[in-house]
This record gives C-alpha cells, sequence and structure tokens, in this order.
C-alpha cells in the first residue's frame, strides 16, 4: 500500500469478488480478517481497496518491468451503500494491481454496507461489503 495517511487497510483479501467482464476484480477485506490491520471505515474516512484488470493506464505497462505507475482515466465510480464516494485517486501501485482511494460518503448507514465499483461499463458484482460504524 502507497503511504497515505488515515488509510483503513483492507487487504489482504478474504474473498474476492469478480466483475462482470472476467478479467477485472475488487477486493475488499472485513475488519475481521485482519485484527490490527484493517478497521471498519467512518463516514469521511479514507478507504484503500485494490483490484486487477481494470484496464489500460495514463502510462502504458511495461512487460517484465518490477514496478508499474499510471492512473486511471476518467476515475471510476465507487459506490458505498449505493452512494457515490470520493475517488482521490485510481491507478497502478504494482504490476496488475490498482489501487483505489475513496472517501467513505456521509450518510453511509451503520453495518456491512455493499460496495461497487463501475468502469469502462462494468460494474463489480454484488457480495463486496465494507463495514461501516458510526
Amino acid at each position: 500500500m502507497s503511504n497515505v495517511p488515515n488509510a483503513r487497510r483492507t487487504c489482504p483479501p478474504r474473498t474476492t469478488r469478480p466483475l462482470l467482464n472476467q478479467y477485472a476484480f475488487l477486493t475488499v477485506s472485513p475488519a475481521v480478517s485482519n485484527p490490527g490491520l484493517t478497521s471498519p471505515a467512518k463516514p469521511g474516512e479514507l478507504v484503500v481497496l485494490f483490484g486487477n484488470g481494470f484496464g489500460l493506464t495514463s502510462t502504458p505497462a511495461v512487460s517484465g518491468s518490477p514496478t508499474q505507475s499510471g492512473s486511471l482515466s476518467p476515475l471510476p465510480v465507487v459506490k458505498i451503500a449505493g452512494i457515490a464516494a470520493t475517488v482521490q485517486y485510481a491507478g497502478l501501485s504494482a504490476p496488475g494491481e490498482f489501487q483505489f482511494n475513496v472517501v467513505a460518503p456521509a450518510g453511509t448507514p451503520d453495518g456491512d454496507q455493499p460496495i461497487t465499483t463501475t468502469y469502462n461499463g462494468f460494474t463489480t458484482q454484488a457480495g463486496a461489503l465494507l463495514t461501516v460504524p458510526h
């Protein structure tokens, strides 16, 4: 994970939820899977998500390179409990691994809330959850 202050770490994943196209994934890990490394995300807090298969970035990937960079443009739409979250960053953080820095939206209700990402016409499947306490 890149150095993001006050970010809620959501990795390593306990479950992986594939996107509608079979090549893209978004991972979300419940807080109980990594005690001390993960915690529920309160509204207004930064949440860091990871995935793969989201497509081309602003900087072309270099085959065989141990480091990659580049951002997605336009930014994907991330929704928590059906409410659009603010996406601060979406791009490669490692070869084949995308990082999404999002702010949990105000008004997100308590409990395990569905989280989806839409990019390039594809939306993650139902079932990924993010725990939100107040």
